[in-house]
């Protein structure tokens, strides 16, 4: 396994900084409930079929489904939308499994996996944040296990990609330098190039770049092999699908949660 561009995502002056962070223990999870959030501008577009390929895949396991069109997708189309409000109350839903409007010790603790990309990428850590603001959710129930983003972007949206302290552990898969053949050089305000997350010092984060490595080679979901360099915007899914499966893969996400964060308030 290579790892590659790995950067440990701090936010300067964080009040999370070595010394003063202290860990809670909190009940084993027994469960999973898997988002996943695709790029503009729906589910069908050419440019989510990465993605839309990934979350199909039967390894994702608690798979939360948008049945908003009539159509159910394993995906959910948040593009010019609130997350908030069109995403959220699925989310709040798969949880509130004993169906009384609160998320409490009633209910199962499971692993909330949180996968987004592009546009959704950038909403997915804002449906972090909800969760973790949610009065009707006990706080160690609003524990984000897992949040894969797959080169997020929004146009101006850096200060959106401040990853939440629920989050236990973040990766991002993306590319920095996009190509001329980038897939999005024809999009407004092309072509993008993926955001990095801003992370408590200390939180499990990783910024995973390929343009940190131009020569590769990285293999895709399909066994091709890929150069750093000419991994684009939409094919980034494709080439981040074996990590991400790892990371789902990978048994539970640390089942401990800082006690700033879930005393506080």
């Amino acid at each position: 396994l290579m790892w590659w561009g790995v950067a440990a995502c701090a936010e300067p002056g964080s009040a999370h900084e070595a010394g003063r962070v202290s860990e809670a223990p909190r009940p084993a999870s027994t469960c999973d409930v898997t988002i996943c959030l695709t790029g503009a501008i729906d589910q069908t577009s050419g440019s989510n079929s990465g993605f839309e390929a990934l979350c199909g895949r039967d390894e994702l396991v608690g798979v939360v489904e948008d049945c908003d069109s009539g159509t159910c997708y394993r995906t959910h189309d948040s593009f010019m939308r609130s997350p908030e409000g069109a995403v959220y109350p699925k989310l709040f839903a798969a949880l509130d499994r004993d169906g009384d409007g609160d998320v409490d010790a009633d209910d199962p603790f499971c692993d909330v996996n949180i996968l987004g990309f592009s546009w959704g990428g950038v909403n997915a850590v804002e449906l972090a944040r909800v969760l973790s603001r949610d009065g009707r959710v006990s706080r160690a129930q609003r524990r984000v296990a897992r949040l894969l983003l797959m080169d997020p972007y929004q146009p101006m949206a850096a200060a959106k990609m401040r990853v939440p302290e629920n989050v236990a552990r973040t990766r991002v898969w993306r590319h920095s330098k996009p190509n001329p053949r980038d897939c999005s050089r024809v999009a407004p305000l092309g072509p993008y190039a993926g955001m990095a997350p801003l992370c408590a010092a200390g939180s499990d984060c990783e910024d995973l770049d390929y343009s940190a490595t131009p020569s590769g080679p990285f293999v895709d979901t399909y066994g091709r092999t890929w150069r750093g360099d000419e991994v684009g915007h939409c094919s980034v899914p494709l080439v981040a699908t074996p990590g991400v499966l790892r990371e789902l893969e990978s048994g539970a996400a640390p089942a401990r949660a800082r006690t700033e964060w879930l005393n506080s308030g």
